[in-house]
């Protein structure tokens, strides 16, 4: 892990950083420290390409060549941890399929309590942009219906690759050595203990629920948590050591094309989509201020290969809305800004038509 000074421009630290791995014994530490085999011993050029605009905190590719192993691109992000500093974290990727707009980008590396894997989109900036500015995703923007039905149709489209790909026999093998992130004992659930879950549902702001609301809330959390363990972790045994991790809001992972011939691209989510593309869907819809969650759910069964029946969508989508719930209530609890997690919050109710 580097700690960098953040008073350097960004240009400054990747050309500092390309520095460091042309030097031999910066490298020999990095590739234990880091735990990445396929990181040569010697390189023979590496380069950096920064990428564009804020839409995330990835500073840029650094793409190695050596003669003896295959070319390595590895993808370099800046995480605040204190002020004045920053950490860069590395994450090793798998180009799945270059021709394939859609194909998802497998990546791994370090990766702290606070991070996740990602699953990383080609980068569109050339000929995509944002629905609306970060900041502003949660203050009122709204997708108009045709807008709505396009991103559900995107999302279902791109859980349909990612399915695909896992029929890659070389690709699962990369994909389940990967034993980074939030949640590394798989022996627990997502709800770490249901006494904490029913403290945190007490602690509930009065004007959000009634006390028969915050009941039902229990109630449902138990049914949530037994969801959870009997329905989706033997989906895991395959995968044991890729990691769920909650993930933040996605509707600013959505580029939308310049050309509106196009269709939106994705360009960010995190390793959820492998166990349950339902759990990104909630995700969106709690995020994306979305109008209409039946047509929402309707249109993405009409495009999902996975063919869950009405039923089971609606089920998996109900216990895992009542999960991010939970979430949402331990970001609050850890102190978490009141813009994010009440407007979410309210979503997410409304989701199990609470609120």
């Amino acid at each position: 892990m580097l700690m960098l000074s953040t008073s350097e421009p960004a240009t400054s630290l990747l050309e500092n950083l390309l520095d460091n791995f042309r030097n031999p014994d910066f490298l020999k530490w990095f590739r234990g420290e880091f735990q990445i085999t396929a990181l040569p011993e010697t390189i023979l050029s590496c380069s950096l390409e920064t990428i564009p605009g804020h839409h995330s905190s990835w500073l840029g590719y650094l793409d190695i060549q050596s003669s003896t192993a295959k070319p390595l691109r590895l993808v370099l992000k800046l995480r605040p941890v204190e002020q004045g500093y920053a950490e860069v974290l590395f994450h090793q990727i798998w180009q799945s399929s270059a021709s394939n707009t859609v194909a998802p980008v497998y990546a791994a590396g370090l990766l702290t309590d606070f991070d996740c894997c990602f699953l990383l989109m080609p980068d569109n900036t050339e000929t995509h942009h944002l629905p609306c500015d970060i900041n502003d995703t949660f203050t009122g923007f709204q997708p108009d219906k045709d807008l709505q039905h396009a991103i559900i149709k995107t999302l279902a489209e791109f859980h349909n690759e990612a399915a695909e790909l896992l029929k890659d026999e070389e690709l699962k093998e990369q994909i389940t050595g990967l034993g980074f992130g939030r949640y590394r004992d798989h022996t627990l659930p997502l709800l770490e203990s249901i006494t904490y879950s029913s403290y945190l549902v007490n602690s509930f702001p009065d004007d959000l629920l009634s006390p028969s609301h915050k009941h039902q809330i229990k109630e449902r959390l138990l049914d949530a948590v037994y969801f959870w363990n009997a329905t989706l972790r033997p989906r895991f045994k395959y995968f044991k050591n890729i990691t769920i991790s909650h993930s933040d809001c996605l509707l600013h992972h959505f580029w939308l094309p310049d050309d509106k011939s196009q269709r939106p691209q994705l360009f960010d989510f995190d390793q959820a989509t492998i166990h349950s593309p339902v759990w990104d869907l909630v995700t969106l819809l709690s995020t994306g201020n979305f109008t209409d969650i039946d047509a929402s759910l309707d249109g993405y069964r009409e495009h999902s290969f996975l063919k869950y029946s009405e039923d089971e969508l609606r089920e998996e989508f109900e216990a895992l809305a009542l999960c991010q719930i939970y979430t949402v209530l331990a970001e609050r609890e850890r102190g978490a800004g009141e813009l994010l997690w009440r407007t979410r919050l309210v979503r997410l109710l409304r989701l199990v038509s609470l609120h």
